[in-house]
């Protein structure tokens, strides 16, 4: 029995594995087949598709960017020949080229003059297309950084700059260290991931047409096998030199009228083209989780190679049909599902041919009524090489997001390899994509030439969902965030933007602030524009922005901020008001505050914090005394139990604000209750400590002696003089004690003491003209009269836990930065308490904590005008407030918009700012205009200092001349400077010339050696006898000559056979054996004897050329002058 219950158990646990392990199986294909969201898109294509949007128009226009090659590139005439036979030539005089392929923002990208000129054009190209392709996905590039992010590019060209560069600078330009990773292929992938601090698998890829699309595979893979979470694919061809047009043609790739007639009966080839092309990808429940605008998805994608077919280039049907069937596969879906093809299409009858007999065999089994449609994005930009397969897959999104096929051009006369059943039907003319309920399918195919073939099943977003109408108060303020790397591309920025908008006035205004919040990096050069919520004053806003854009200064980087946190005097009720209606977190750190006050210190403070409406002042002469909030005699307000947690609580929820808006202290610095709420914030108590003892404060204050306070505009000896002299029979020392509360400035101190010692000094100090105002307070502060309640704060301290600041404390007590020691020292908080606030020797400190930007948490800018007047007079720092003092509350209403204002500056100034939490929670990504690169041009021109060596372009007739003859009436018969002959040596012949011109040269007393021919080699006076067939007698005659200076070579055998018979055999063949083969020996041993001199070689004939009208005798004595 024992052994039917162990069977049992172990077949349940068996079963509960296999399940489970049938589970993670599943998972597992689900993961390896997860659909793969395209969330970015950037594109640079000829004919007006500098961007999605005019790529788009180009297609729906019906529009080519085919144009006859620019000057620019080179000079279509030196090498155009409508003769295919010609060997070399360029049967066609058109392509499809990009309007500037020189110009690069260097300094954008952050590259010296010197290394953008040598970086490949197409390099440079692919670093726009990814930032653009970043900010069309909403993804600040900025915030890539750092992040699983691969990159796949195709790139199959690796010769034409570098050889551009050469022919202008000479081979040494390879000793520049960036000549080579300028044109390297390998750099390619490598340097995107590298500027844009990339760190996923990062692979340059060259399957020659298909690259780009094998590209994208990959990436899919990647990010299924999380080997990333984040993908650029893409690829980028231009063209630069003529060579592939000459290899084009002889091939008879090419279309001579320039135009692509895919899937026509006139297909005669393609159109060069040039461009690039990127995507971002993510997994689909990646992008759904960020919120993402996805415009497709990838289903599924297959690669594979033709084999064995016909030739190397030609296509394999059969591999083509099994890539598109494993794509389906992939994909999981089936043929019938799909509804439009991006095909190859490269225009030639072969190609069309073959794809068209491919894609029946996968999709010809369904209703002719329900056809497959067919485009081909090479009949507006012919063949774009690397970058074809990205275009295809972006002019196939666009598809999928439009719902519209655009015509495919110049299909005129439908080939007859198009199938004559109806199921797959190239698209003639741009025709809805209709598909009823369901989302529409599309594939994508690119077949490079080397045989490598990609296919991409895509299928539409899914369908956005609708706004919910949101229960919470809507935000009345919104900030647009606009910055650029200098300031022409700011007021560019702007003035594209607000073009953009104006001529799309369906766009929401939260929908432009997040994308502008998520998706742009924030530059040096920056300006925030507040605009109303509804976009009302959007234009207006912008216009305004763009003409202040002048004065915008480019921000300091990693500016530190302090946090000035208020004490006492300028609270009101409902100063915060509106913040706590409007504001979700604002509100929850105060909610969190009534908790602990209510529960932990018995004081309810909600009905100061949000009161109900306020009265409006009397606008008699009583009403000039009367502020919003105040409540009279009876103003809980003015008791520091109800006084202190107020403050605390605004402040420390306008930190929490403020931080979760982004902006967070480098340093904080509190005034007298403030300092407690510094402490709190860097961590020193906790927040229910924190509001437990500063209601135990405030009571023990309140439990004190009364007394008063008076602000006096003077230093602190002048006070000190005033006390004295004030300190009448020591009644103020005994009696009534005053002390110095608080040192906010060169001219700005506080007394603190007795109503009656107050007013005494005070009387004091008016006498001598000294400027003294009443503080509002029924409390000494920071005095004498505290002692008694100073030990009772030192226990309360001691009896809560305390922790050393984890931000900067600048200390109210000494002025400098508060110690871990004394931040958790009991002694030191009771110290505080009757201690003068020493502020301005803490805003000195804060200079000297490098502090840049003061932000004041509180009612009114008390703090912050302090601030102002302690700082130098050449600092650069920038003081700002948050909420508005009592005298201008009301004309303040929009908090929330005030405090946007000032997020907006603290952003001009550099601070990070997080725009995307003050925005609308259902904010989405909307395509805006991308950054305005301010481009410069890099391109090789010319070294005056180089002279490339000369080559023939092409064909042998560039190797025929004509000779022509003209008298020269001005030559006067001279001589010739010997200096300029050098050496010379004169091949003599037997007529008698060559010897008279030696001996007319050594007259002259240039050296000269006379050589002649013989049987052996003989030496005698300037006479040399050689064979003239030998070379090593031809070196001879370089071995005798002078070691320096040039050397003039005459050579006149070519004259040996004047008279002789032209009709002969033995005349023809010794005129090549004098003319030519002796005349190479001897070039060969000058270019080895007088390496790096200068040399002059004249050849003479007798008869070879007609000059003056006559015959010519000796046509054979010509030879010679071939290498003359």
């Amino acid at each position: 029995m024992a052994t039917e219950n162990e069977l049992r158990d172990y077949l349940k646990r068996a079963t509960v594995e296999l399940t489970e392990a049938r589970r993670r199986i599943g998972e597992l294909q689900d993961a390896g087949q997860e659909p793969i969201a395209i969330t970015g898109m950037a594109c640079r294509y000829p004919g007006g598709g500098d961007t999605v949007e005019g790529f788009w128009e180009l297609l729906t226009d019906g529009r080519t960017g085919v144009v006859e090659v620019p000057a620019t590139r080179w000079d279509i005439d030196e090498h155009y020949d409508p003769d295919r036979s010609t060997v070399g030539g360029v049967y066609t005089r058109h392509g499809s080229f990009l309007s500037d392929i020189a110009g690069w923002d260097a300094g954008f990208f952050g590259h010296s003059p010197q290394e953008a000129l040598r970086m490949d054009p197409q390099q440079r190209l692919l670093m726009e297309l990814v930032h653009e392709g970043f900010e069309n996905a909403g993804i600040a590039p900025s915030r890539a950084a750092g992040t699983r992010a691969a990159v796949m590019v195709g790139f199959m060209d690796t010769v034409q700059y570098g050889r551009l560069e050469t022919d202008c600078y000479g081979p040494g330009i390879a000793a520049d260290p960036y000549f080579g990773q300028g044109v390297s292929a390998s750099v390619v992938a490598g340097r995107l991931a590298y500027h844009y601090d990339l760190r996923g698998p990062a692979i340059t890829l060259d399957t020659a047409c298909s690259s780009s699309l094998v590209g994208v595979h990959l990436a899919g893979q990647a990010l299924r096998r999380r080997e990333c979470e984040l993908a650029i694919a893409g690829g980028a061809f231009l063209i630069m030199r003529p060579d592939i047009y000459v290899q084009g043609c002889a091939t008879s790739m090419l279309a001579p009228d320039g135009r692509c007639k895919t899937f026509d009966t006139a297909a005669d080839g393609y159109v060069m083209g040039e461009g690039g092309g990127i995507v971002v990808l993510e997994r689909l429940s990646s992008a759904l989780r960020h919120g993402r605008r996805i415009h497709a998805i990838l289903r599924g994608s297959a690669i594979n190679q033709d084999g064995r077919s016909n030739g190397l280039t030609a296509p394999n049907r059969g591999a083509q049909v099994d890539v598109i069937r494993q794509a389906l596969i992939a994909a999981r879906l089936r043929p019938d599902d799909v509804d439009y093809v991006e095909a190859h299409g490269s225009g030639t009858h072969l190609g069309d041919a073959i794809e068209l007999s491919a894609l029946h065999d996968v999709f010809g089994g369904r209703p002719a009524e329900r056809p497959l449609h067919v485009g081909a994005v090479k009949t507006n930009l012919g063949h774009t090489q690397a970058a074809a397969g990205i275009a295809g897959l972006i002019k196939t999104v666009l598809v999928l997001e439009r719902g519209k096929v655009p015509g495919n051009l110049h299909l005129s006369d439908p080939a007859a390899a198009i199938p004559a059943d109806g199921t797959v039907r190239p698209v003639a003319a741009a025709l809805s994509l209709s598909t009823g309920d369901r989302r529409a399918v599309a594939g994508v195919s690119s077949f490079g030439w080397s045989g490598t073939n990609a296919h991409l099943v895509l299928e539409a977003a899914p369908p956005v969902i609708d706004r919910v109408e949101s229960a919470e108060e809507p935000a009345s303020t919104l900030t647009l965030p606009v910055s650029a790397a200098g300031g022409a591309a700011l007021r560019e920025q702007l003035e594209q933007l607000t073009t953009w908008i104006a001529e799309r006035p369906h766009l929401d205004a939260a929908d432009v602030a997040h994308t502008l919040a998520v998706g742009r990096s924030a530059h040096e050069f920056r300006v925030a524009v507040p605009i109303a919520a509804d976009g009302s004053d959007v234009l207006t806003a912008l216009t305004a922005a763009t003409a202040r854009s002048e004065a915008v200064r480019r921000v300091r980087s990693h500016p530190r901020v302090a946090f000035l946190l208020d004490g006492t005097g300028d609270q009101y009720a409902g100063a915060a008001q509106a913040l706590y209606r409007s504001e979700p977190v604002f509100a929850a750190a105060v909610e969190r505050c009534l908790s602990v006050l209510s529960e932990r210190c018995g004081i309810d403070i909600r009905a100061e914090l949000d009161p109900p409406a306020l009265a409006t002042p009397d606008p008699g002469a009583a009403g000039l005394f009367t502020r919003p909030g105040d409540a009279g005699e009876g103003n809980p307000l003015e008791q520091a139990e109800t006084a202190h947690p107020y403050l605390f609580t605004i402040e420390y929820a306008l930190a929490t604000l403020l931080q979760h808006w982004g902006v967070r202290p480098d340093v904080l610095i509190g005034y007298s209750l403030g300092e407690y709420v510094a402490a709190c914030l860097a961590g020193v108590f906790t927040l229910d400590d924190a509001l437990h003892l500063i209601v135990e404060r405030a009571r023990l204050i309140a439990s004190a002696a009364p007394g008063r306070m008076v602000a006096v505009a003077a230093d602190e000896p002048v006070v000190h003089a005033a006390l004295a002299a004030a300190d009448v029979g020591g009644m103020v020392r005994d009696v009534d004690r005053i002390d110095v509360a608080a040192l906010n400035g060169p001219a700005m101190t506080v007394l603190s003491g007795t109503t009656r010692a107050v007013d005494v000094v005070t009387r004091t100090l008016l006498a001598e003209g000294i400027a003294c105002r009443p503080m509002r307070t029924v409390h000494a502060f920071h005095s004498s009269l505290l002692e008694p309640v100073r030990d009772k704060l030192a226990a309360l301290v001691s009896a809560v836990p305390r922790q050393a600041p984890h931000t900067t404390i600048v200390s109210n007590r000494t002025g400098a930065v508060l110690s871990a020691e004394e931040a958790t020292d009991p002694e030191y908080w009771a110290d505080h308490l009757i201690s003068p606030v020493r502020f301005a020797d803490g805003v000195r400190q804060c200079l000297e904590e490098s502090v840049d930007v003061f932000v004041e948490l509180g009612c009114g800018q008390t703090l912050a005008g302090l601030a102002r007047q302690n700082l130098p007079g050449d600092a650069d720092v920038d003081v700002f407030g948050t909420l508005p003092a009592r005298w201008n509350a009301a004309s303040t209403p929009d908090l929330r918009g005030a405090l946007l204002g000032t997020c907006g500056r603290l952003w001009e100034a550099g601070v990070d700012v997080d725009w995307s939490a003050t925005g609308r929670a259902d904010a989405r990504i909307v395509t805006l205009p991308t950054y305005p690169f301010q481009r410069t041009q890099f391109w090789p021109e010319p070294d005056e200092g180089y002279a490339p060596p000369v080559v023939p372009s092409r064909g042998p007739r560039d190797l025929r001349y004509t000779p022509s003859w003209r008298p020269d009436v001005q030559r006067e018969h001279g001589t010739v400077a010997p200096d300029r002959l050098g050496s010379l040596v004169v091949y003599a012949e037997e007529g008698g010339v060559g010897a008279a011109l030696a001996d007319r040269a050594e007259q002259l007393g240039i050296p000269v050696l006379e050589v002649v021919p013989g049987d052996q080699l003989a030496r005698s006076g300037r006479r040399l006898t050689i064979e003239p067939d030998s070379p090593e007698h031809h070196r001879e005659v370089m071995a005798g000559l002078p070691d320096t200076g040039p050397v003039t070579l005459v050579h006149l055998w070519s004259m040996r056979t004047s008279g002789r018979p032209m009709d002969s055999d033995d005349t023809l063949s010794a005129s090549i054996r004098d003319g030519f083969d002796s005349l190479l020996l001897a070039l060969q041993a000058v270019g080895q004897g007088a390496l790096g001199r200068a040399v002059r070689l004249l050849t003479v004939s007798r008869g070879a050329a007609e000059i003056l009208g006559g015959d010519a005798l000796a046509p054979q004595q010509a030879i010679g002058h071939g290498l003359g």
